[in-house]
């Protein structure tokens, strides 16, 4: 189950590798299992940071490991169907009235205050003194994507593996995406519903790129996003990478 992966092993452009037991992603931690537990464990995390509401933190807070510090650092301020999990009293009234999950992807690259979020998270993990650190949102896929997308990018990753890593999420969510979308197709004969249910679950390639596409059509390109948007200066690009890149 890849609940939670490191990003070790990753080579850039340059044909540097990012060293294990550094960069973390994954879900939340609330009810984690023994084994999840034993995991994490196994990395020996220094810190945590945590990208859902503080809705979602609330209702589902992380199991708390000892010695490590905790972020909550939310890339949206509210509940925004489709990307954040807040309890619902009817699943599927929220799947008919879900937007476009691409749209909610160009939101979180474009609206001033996740620009803003981002921004906080991005330093808080490239200017750390301790490693490795974990980042994460609900499921692991959304708002962790994002976040890896652009730590990858000032790693100078190729866009293709960049894209690899995002999809490989879906190797774990993909039996109850498929679940979904069969019981909704059995049960209500209902197939756009059906598939709303599949892409709640699940990653897409559309997803990442609208992201990407909303970027550079205000940026021209990821690396001015960064520089711009982010504030990563060239500085802080290159001392993040003499930290992780081996």
């Amino acid at each position: 189950m890849l609940l939670y992966r490191d990003l070790g092993g990753i080579k850039n452009k340059e044909g540097k590798t990012i060293k294990p037991n550094m960069i973390v992603r994954g879900k939340s931690l609330y009810k984690i299992n023994r084994k999840e537990i034993e995991q994490i464990r196994k990395y020996k995390l220094s810190k945590v940071i945590d990208l859902r509401t503080a809705v979602e933190a609330d209702e589902k807070p992380n199991t708390i490991i000892d010695n490590i510090k905790y972020l909550h650092m939310p890339i949206f301020k509210e509940k925004t169907a489709g990307i954040t999990h807040e309890k619902e009293e009817n699943k599927l009234k929220m799947l008919k009235n879900m937007v476009s999950i691409e749209n909610l992807y160009k939101l979180m690259v474009t609206d001033e205050y996740s620009i803003g979020q981002l921004k906080n998270i991005i330093h808080e993990i490239i200017n750390s003194d301790t490693y490795p650190v974990l980042f994460h949102c609900t499921a692991g896929k959304d708002r962790t994507g994002v976040v890896a997308m652009l730590l990858l990018n000032i790693l100078d990753v190729d866009e293709k593996i960049i894209m690899n890593n995002y999809l490989e999420i879906n190797k774990t969510h993909k039996p109850k995406a498929n679940l979904f979308y069969v019981l909704i197709n059995i049960l209500m004969w209902n197939k756009e519903l059906a598939v709303k249910a599949r892409s709640y679950y699940m990653v897409h390639e559309s997803y990442l790129q609208t992201a990407i596409e909303a970027i550079k059509e205000t940026y021209g390109t990821i690396d001015n996003y960064i520089k711009e948007a982010l504030g990563v200066t060239d500085e802080m690009k290159q001392a993040f990478k003499n930290k992780v890149l081996a």
